[in-house]
């Protein structure tokens, strides 16, 4: 006998096929061009059921950035707690980011089509929050090499500048030219290349 699931299973469930549907919908006709009778659709809803749980279509996009905003901090916060040198810890990161990226490239493709495309009538974000907790990260964790003698101190913005162009560029690549992505290999081979010119001239 299957166990009957529990109401806020069951309302967990239904807000994340909301959310999935809406997602793969604003990625693929755009936030302007999706309405709520499509997202109910797809996910098997009613309006009244899309609006008892969000209030709005514009309440679904915010809770949509709201949930990526929050994986993305939850990579950022996993790195800075983890054990290991600044370069084991930033490896982690560039494949935990690279990683959940993939996972989610209908969210990718949506935040990009907002923040680089014509205006679509979204609700305002603050998507320069991601760019900034990232370089923040990565620039933390290149002092912290720098102060323990892993890394050369000469050019601290270089190496993250580098750093941050190798984890974009995997990410992006996956998303505009999957056929041609380096993927989780490829950058870690980038970051070989890295490391190594980051490296005190002397080890």
């Amino acid at each position: 006998m299957t166990a009957k699931t529990s109401q806020p299973e069951q309302d967990r469930e239904m807000r994340q096929k909301i959310l999935k549907s809406a997602t793969r919908l604003f990625a693929a006709k755009g936030y302007a061009a999706t309405s709520v009778r499509e997202i109910v659709s797809e996910a098997g809803a009613t309006a009244p059921v899309l609006y008892y749980y969000f209030q709005s279509k514009e309440g679904v996009y915010l809770e949509i950035m709201r949930e990526a905003l929050s994986q993305f901090e939850s990579a950022l916060t996993e790195c800075a707690k983890k054990e290991g040198s600044a370069e084991e810890k930033l490896r982690y990161l560039a494949v935990r980011l690279h990683n959940l990226h993939c996972k989610n490239l209908d969210t990718v493709s949506l935040i990009h089509s907002v923040y680089h495309g014509p205006p679509q009538g979204a609700p305002e974000f603050d998507f320069d929050t991601f760019h900034k907790w990232l370089l923040a990260t990565i620039a933390s964790l290149v002092g912290e090499g720098i102060s323990r003698g892993d890394f050369a101190g000469e050019s601290p913005e270089a190496m993250t500048m580098a750093l941050l162009g190798a984890v974009r560029f995997a990410m992006d690549a996956e998303l505009c030219h999957p056929e041609d992505s380096p993927g989780e290999e490829g950058l870690s081979k980038v970051l070989d290349i890295i490391f190594l010119g980051m490296r005190p001239r002397n080890s």
